[in-house]
């Protein structure tokens, strides 16, 4: 038996080897072959921007304004399809390369109750920009006004403070970008009737609608250019009579409050400033030695019109609570067809303190 030297040996399997590899590499590309399909809703309308990924498996893509997509995927895969407002789905890689996809829509959005206009309406029927707000985010925030609550969260919707005294806060609502010198204010309407949301108790909200666009808004008429707020409080229901309490309490405390500086260093920064000026100092020596003397309360002016000298007070330390506590107890009453209810809300501002 002859021999073949190993070096031949390995010459003459070069070539079926390589042979050999190329065609594990078609199978390969093969199996992971570019699967294109289209995703569309239950109406057979194209969905875009559905996210499509493998199962298990890294990256993605998502689909084009058409609903189409394509992804390298071997049989047996799994393709998870999702999208905002649908319901995921998976489906399993077939031999075929051509995917049809419907995905559901989510039952709890399309079938939220909207207030609109002089009824209601089922998301899933209208066209117009519309958002609702859960009550149970409003009742469960520790504030006294339904304007307070509707801070942050309403997509869209900016609520700002623009009065910060205690008992007459003020409020800006903008709906869908800022106000302006010859801008009018959203339309709040409370049951029917134009109003207000700081008059309003929270815990006597049902369900609170806003319009944001024209199309929504435009049964309201030009009062409604910057939107419309629709308020619908909670009403009797027939059947057994059901008692609800509500208690809750908070802590308030004043944030970002300056600290001041002493008499005596405002007077000689006062006096450096003129100087720099070429000006003549504000406080004499002696006046800025008074300060200096914690024993010195006041100095009286010899005309007796006026004082020379106040005491060196810190009035916002003097004036502000370190904390503000608020309760707010509230019971409703429901059933039989009739709605009674009763509130009680004790806020204890920080605008005046009485431990000094």
């Amino acid at each position: 038996m002859t021999r073949l030297p190993i070096a031949r040996l390995s010459q003459r399997l070069r070539w079926p080897l390589f042979l050999m590899a190329c065609m594990i590499s078609s199978v390969l590309t093969f199996a992971q072959s570019q699967r294109t399909g289209k995703v569309t809703d239950e109406a057979g309308k194209p969905i875009p921007g559905v996210s499509v990924t493998v199962k298990d498996n890294a990256g993605g893509t998502t689909t084009n304004e058409a609903g189409e997509f394509s992804i390298n995927a071997a049989a047996g895969q799994v393709l998870q399809f999702s999208s905002v407002s649908f319901e995921s789905k998976d489906v399993l890689v077939g031999s075929g390369t051509q995917i049809a996809v419907s995905l559901a829509a989510k039952s709890g959005t399309l079938s939220d109750v909207v207030v609109v206009g002089y009824g209601t309406q089922k998301r899933v029927n209208l066209t117009g920009a519309v958002g609702t707000v859960d009550k149970k985010k409003i009742e469960d925030r520790p504030v006294a006004n339904a304007m307070a609550a509707l801070q942050g969260v309403a997509p869209g919707v900016t609520v700002t403070r623009n009065n910060g005294t205690p008992g007459g806060e003020g409020y800006n609502l903008q709906i869908r970008g800022f106000s302006s010198v010859n801008g009018s204010p959203p339309l709040v309407l409370v049951d029917g009737a134009p109003g207000s949301l700081i008059s309003v108790n929270p815990n006597d909200i049902e369900n609170i609608s806003i319009l944001k666009d024209a199309a929504a808004a435009s049964i309201y008429g030009a009062r409604a250019a910057g939107g419309v707020v629709l308020v619908t409080t909670k009403r009797g229901t027939s059947g057994k009579v059901t008692v609800n309490y509500n208690g809750k309490y908070a802590s308030m405390r004043p944030s970002n409050v300056p600290g001041r500086l002493h008499s005596w260093q405002e007077a000689e920064m006062a006096n450096e400033s003129r100087i720099n000026a070429g000006q003549a100092a504000g406080y004499t020596a002696e006046q800025i030695e008074w300060m200096k003397n914690p024993d010195i309360n006041y100095v009286p002016n010899p005309s007796g019109s006026d004082y020379l000298y106040f005491y060196d007070l810190d009035q916002t330390d003097l004036i502000l609570r370190d904390q503000s506590p608020m309760w707010d107890h509230n019971v409703s009453m429901r059933g039989g067809g009739t709605d009674r209810r009763s509130g009680c809300t004790n806020t204890q501002s920080w605008a005046v303190s009485s431990r000094k």
